[in-house]
């Protein structure tokens, strides 16, 4: 009895330090890959420690109880230690020394493949070994199991085997966007049998792995996220071909999400029944927003006809039935509206009403869209704008880098003041913040009415003079009025010569 108890002793602390032992090691592995050891690991440990001391635990046992539980410890042991030597080996050679000697990554199927089939393996050997049973021989005692299982796998293998097939070729990856057989989406998933898509709509879809393998594919992403886009339009046959395809590519530049290496291209690609049908291809990187920025080309595209006068026709078959405003209704109406602007307008109230109702006639109303640039900072363009309808962000670009919303301008309120009567160059973006319906007044357009009045330059220059000084801060401290009637000046005097010089006026 005193022996038993002795030798009972050793196994237990035999089995301690072996589980200790094994604790360690498994922690220190799973440290290293940043995982947790998990269930079976702990399994695997218990059952090894308490195999070193079986022989003692189990020798007041009957001698068929003992055969009995060593063969279910034997089998236990087995499959959890399978499944350990896995996972370890898994680390080893596919996250560690394969990556290291040829820089590829092993796909996660490739882990997935070699857990099953070692675990097979290891389920069949215990079936043999400890059992005398063969795995091959259980699945053929039934012809019609057999086939059941035959014809249930068919399709898992055949989804198994393209899986296979993909993560070796890599047609795809995860992250990248596709479009197969009508869907298209984003790469979330990819597992031994299937491959998840996320859409546009906010939808998650699963689709086989031999699906896939069956279909065509476009991988939007790969092997540069950079691709084209197509977007056709129909216009009328009375706009020459180029003036057309010059107003696709602005309005596409226009589009700050649109490449500009490569440039867009606009090309004639047929004659309709009413209409030329033109192509326009773009190019973008984030294809997850493509239907956003074709959006917003064809609109910047809309707004520039209308701009330049030129129409997209209706079906020759279609029936209108509408009123039709006359040229003298159109213009009268235009002119109204022209006077109404112009009369708010602070630099233009020096002017009489024949002038200003002539200035009114030469303008020209033109309408920007949502986001559209109206005139960029640096550009040279002569030309003075009058907000209508509708509102517009001034923007700055400072330091070179980062550009601010300086204002918001709106209804009533002008911008390019300086352009149009000095020639400067524009020292800001104007962009439109909603739909603008502007005036445009042009230096041809106000050119005629300084040279039969030039007294009007100096009425004129104090309003330059006080817009340049606001802008400058000039009359934000109430202690510099004294300083401000001396920079007034000084800007009136500049801008009077500047004035005359740009419109060549005598002096």
């Amino acid at each position: 009895m005193f022996e038993w108890l002795s030798a009972l002793q050793w196994a237990v602390t035999a089995s301690v330090l072996t589980y200790i032992l094994i604790l360690m090691v498994g922690r220190g592995l799973a440290k290293r890959r940043g995982e947790s050891m998990g269930a079976a690991f702990h399994i695997f440990a218990v059952l090894m420690a308490f195999r070193i001391g079986a022989p003692v635990y189990l020798e007041r046992f009957p001698a068929y109880e003992q055969a009995t539980w060593w063969k279910a410890l034997e089998a236990l042991a087995i499959l959890s230690g399978a499944f350990v030597f896995v996972k370890v080996f898994s680390y080893v050679a596919y996250d560690v020394y394969i990556p290291r000697v040829s820089r590829l990554k092993v796909p996660r199927l490739v882990h997935d493949i070699t857990s099953v089939v070692v675990l097979a393996i290891s389920f069949s050997v215990v079936l043999k070994v400890e059992f005398d049973l063969s795995l091959a021989a259980i699945l053929t005692t039934s012809t019609i199991l057999a086939a059941t299982v035959g014809l249930a796998m068919q399709e898992l293998l055949s989804n198994l085997i393209a899986g296979i097939t993909l993560q070796f070729e890599k047609p795809f990856k995860v992250g990248d966007w596709i479009r197969m057989d009508g869907l298209e989406g984003e790469v979330v998933g990819i597992t031994w049998r299937a491959t998840r898509f996320y859409t546009t709509d906010g939808q998650t879809i699963v689709v086989p792995n031999g699906s896939i393998a069956k279909g065509m594919l476009t991988n939007f992403t790969a092997p540069t996220p950079a691709h084209a886009l197509l977007s056709t339009v129909g216009v009328d046959y009375h706009t020459p071909p180029n003036r057309v395809k010059q107003c696709l590519v602005d309005a596409a530049l226009n589009c700050p999400e649109v490449l500009r290496d490569p440039l867009p291209i606009a090309k004639l690609i047929g004659f309709g029944e009413s209409s030329v049908t033109y192509e326009l291809k773009f190019w973008i990187v984030d294809h997850a927003r493509a239907r956003d920025i074709t959006d917003a080309v064809m609109t910047r595209f809309w707004y520039a006809l209308k701009r330049d006068g030129i129409s997209i026709p209706f079906p020759i078959r279609s029936l209108r039935m509408e009123k039709v405003e006359t040229k003298e209704e159109a213009l009268a109406r235009q002119r109204d509206a022209a006077l109404n602007v112009l009369s708010k307008v602070s630099l233009f109230e020096c002017l009489s009403p024949d002038q200003t109702t002539a200035l009114a006639d030469r303008g020209k109303v033109v309408l920007y869209g949502t986001g559209e640039v109206v005139v960029r900072q640096g550009d040279t363009d002569q030309s003075l704008f009058v907000i209508e309808e509708g509102e517009a962000d001034v923007e700055i670009v400072r330091d070179g880098t980062s550009t601010v919303v300086a204002v918001t301008l709106g209804r009533g309120e002008y911008f390019g003041e300086m352009s149009l009567l000095t020639g400067e160059s524009r020292s800001a973006t104007v962009r439109a913040r909603r739909d603008l319906l502007l005036l445009q007044i042009d230096k041809d357009d106000i050119a005629p009415i300084l040279a039969a009045s030039p007294a009007l330059v100096e009425e004129m220059s104090k309003v330059l003079a006080q817009r340049r000084m606001l802008t400058e801060g000039v009359f934000r401290e109430q202690e510099m009025m004294s300083l401000s009637a001396d920079v007034e000046s000084r800007y009136r005097e500049r801008f009077v010569g500047t004035i005359r010089r740009f419109f060549k006026l005598a002096s």
